[in-house]
């Protein structure tokens, strides 16, 4: 016990624990658990958020810019785990300015079909066995230069 300054006896303050982070995945309570010995890391709805600092999300979990809504990519999979793509795909870029084709390039598959037609991406074809996939993009080098706009200074 403590004594103020009127000589007054008083209890000692009241220390509240701090908040933690959970220990287990929040989403296998929604979705059950996912299979086994699989991390949050190799499914398809994790994301890194990068600003100052790299910031893991889950795209089924509510996503914002407060560390609550962080998701350790260390956690044991949910039920709605999808595995990432593997293997590689054929991109041909195409301007949607002046309609411009740069030539294909063999790149990485990063996203499922159904999210990459949900991106803009256009699916072209099969050639040797992989698939060829249509980007658009804003402009390219072959569109005109767009004419620079003077602002009148001010006095």
């Amino acid at each position: 016990m403590n004594t103020n300054l009127f000589g007054e006896e008083q209890g000692l303050p009241v220390k509240f624990p701090k908040l933690q982070k959970p220990k287990t995945n929040p989403m296998i309570r929604v979705y059950g658990e996912g299979p086994d010995a699989t991390k949050c890391i190799s499914c398809q709805h994790q994301f890194f958020r990068v600003f100052a600092s790299k910031y893991s999300k889950c795209e089924l979990w509510d996503v914002s810019s407060s560390p609550k809504t962080d998701h350790n990519s260390r956690y044991h999979a949910c039920g709605k785990f999808q595995a990432k793509p593997t293997g590689n795909i054929w991109v041909v870029c195409v301007c949607q300015t002046c309609g411009y084709r740069l030539n294909p390039t063999l790149e990485k598959q990063e996203h499922h079909d159904n999210r990459m037609i949900g991106f803009g991406w256009k699916y072209i074809g099969v050639e040797d066995g992989v698939n060829i996939w249509q980007r658009p993009i804003q402009s390219c080098f072959a569109c005109p230069p767009k004419p620079r706009t003077s602002k009148a200074k001010r006095r």
